[in-house]
């Protein structure tokens, strides 16, 4: 099977492996604490809760996008604590890695929506977490990882 596949042009074995490969978007997901409190974003393409984040773009570093992201979303400076959590989704094909952030030179009231994308930020205690859109296994797992450093 190997050889006939090897015999067929370059283009047609590049479609065939398109086809068969996943294909995996790979995102960034905030996890801002502030005195036991965390910030969630109410997103303008989804329904309830969620925590805020993006997809990396092309040649940058995930450390870059969470950064860059809560800027642009939620006009927060950050900083990244200790090592990100990854999580892999299978529906939709997802990889995201969950940062640990805190706030850097600004206050929990500097964060409002700040891109089209967020509808509304509010902090919220990290013992009574409102249901979180999309898959919340996923995201409570992450959660559960990073507290569990602390």
């Amino acid at each position: 099977m190997l050889r006939l596949f090897g015999r067929l042009p370059l283009r047609a074995r590049h479609i065939i492996v398109g086809w068969t490969s996943p294909a995996y978007r790979i995102g960034t997901v905030a996890v801002i604490r502030h005195e036991g409190r965390i910030l969630l974003a109410r997103h303008s393409y989804r329904n309830g809760w969620g925590l805020p984040g993006g997809m990396i773009g092309w040649s940058e570093e995930p450390e870059d996008t969470i950064v860059r992201e809560m800027a642009e979303e939620v006009s927060l400076s950050v900083t990244i604590v200790g090592r990100p959590v990854a999580m892999h989704r299978r529906e939709p094909r997802r990889i995201e890695y969950f940062y640990d952030l805190r706030l850097d030179g600004c206050t929990p009231q500097d964060a409002h929506p700040s891109s089209p994308e967020i509808e509304e930020v509010r902090w919220f205690e990290a013992t009574e977490l409102p249901r979180l859109e999309r898959d919340d296994s996923i995201s409570f797992d992450a959660l559960d990882e990073i507290f569990s450093r602390d």
